[in-house]
């Protein structure tokens, strides 16, 4: 059976792009993932490299503290450029969570307004 993969939320760095991908089974329940899409890589490595580096899927996992923990120990310092609708709490919940003196506007746009632009 093939899955229906969906973003959960999409973030970008230098060089790149981490989106933690989710589906919804019949019961309701989640499963995640991790896409990482390093295309500044395409600049220095050659074309053999590049098929191994630019696009790479995680494991998936079961519960939200696995899939929070495939994004890394930094990840809310990364730019968010979209979050779920069914997320968006969990979301602020994680960054607002961190001691830390990090500039929440963003995750505050995407977490509260509704156009998710």
């Amino acid at each position: 059976m093939s899955r229906n993969w969906e973003e959960i939320i999409v973030l970008s760095g230098e060089g790149g792009r981490i989106t933690l991908l989710g589906s919804k089974s019949l019961d309701g329940t989640w499963i995640f993932m991790k896409e990482t899409n390093e295309t500044a890589l395409t600049d220095i490595l050659d074309d053999e490299d590049l098929s191994a580096l630019v696009r790479q899927k995680s494991k998936e996992v079961a519960d939200w503290e696995q899939a929070i923990a495939l994004l890394g120990r930094s990840w809310m310092r990364l730019r968010p450029r979209y979050i779920h609708p069914e997320f968006k709490q969990q979301i602020w919940s994680e960054v607002t969570s961190k001691d830390d003196d990090q500039d929440l506007r963003h995750w505050e746009r995407l977490c509260f307004n509704h156009d998710n632009a």
